[in-house]
């Protein structure tokens, strides 16, 4: 183990860049384990005792120490508001962990939304009510005809996301809402949403982090949702 961490930056043509170091305020010894808890927070456990949370900005890493004096440490994942490391290769040690507490205070002030915006915070709010009670024929008229739906397990249009609704072979039970923005590019609108979302799909009940993707478009001076993506997220 070298006790570095790099990126690989990703080009626009899609292929890997050159690796870049990232600097870190304090060295890292025998580091093992590794969890992504954010866009741009890590977890650590370093087999010299230690779990660190790393808060990458740029080309720099911010270490803040979660638990010293543990056992050979060699792997760590959250729960909740625990920490649970692997001490000794035998057992799981429980640390309090609050998500996001360093990466919270580099951040910038949030910004309230516009008026426009908070339209289609709103917007988006009500359409998880109507999924969740399978308003099929009301999603219908908010869908533009020709939007695009991508799910874990394919992708497909309009007419087979309504029927899915319909039928229940999805059904949407309850997003929990985390966090939610929106942006405004002219006739378009873009909503970004971290939500927990329990589901039946296919008879299965699930419960699932994602990261939600929406794209409204302007259309006769009404807001039609043309992309609904969904990517899953590594932690709660």
């Amino acid at each position: 183990m070298t006790g570095k961490l790099y990126r690989v930056p990703v080009n626009a043509d899609g292929s890997a860049g050159a690796v870049v170091p990232i600097e870190t305020s304090q060295p890292f010894v025998r580091p093992d384990g590794l969890r992504s808890v954010g866009p741009r927070t890590l977890l650590q456990a370093e087999q010299q005792g230690r779990i660190t949370e790393l808060t990458i900005e740029g080309n720099r890493a911010e270490v803040r120490v979660l638990r010293d004096g543990l056992t050979r440490p060699s792997g760590v994942t959250v729960v909740g508001d625990r920490v649970f490391a692997l001490v000794d290769f035998t057992k799981a040690v429980a640390v309090p962990y609050r998500a996001g507490t360093a990466q919270e205070a580099a951040l910038p002030p949030a910004v309230s939304p516009t008026k426009a915006e908070q339209e289609i915070l709103d917007l988006s709010k009500e359409k998880w009510r109507w999924m969740s009670e399978k308003k099929a024929d009301t999603l219908a008229a908010l869908f533009n005809d020709k939007a695009v739906f991508v799910h874990m397990g394919g992708s497909w249009g309009k007419a087979q996301e309504v029927d899915i609704i319909r039928s229940g072979g999805i059904h949407y039970k309850h997003a929990e809402i985390f966090e939610s923005s929106a942006r405004i590019i002219d006739s378009t609108a873009i909503v970004l949403s971290r939500i927990r979302l329990d589901a039946v799909v296919g008879g299965n009940e699930v419960t699932n982090p994602f990261m939600v993707t929406e794209v409204y478009v302007r259309h006769k001076g009404k807001w039609k949702l043309a992309s609904l993506s969904f990517t899953r997220l590594l932690t709660p």
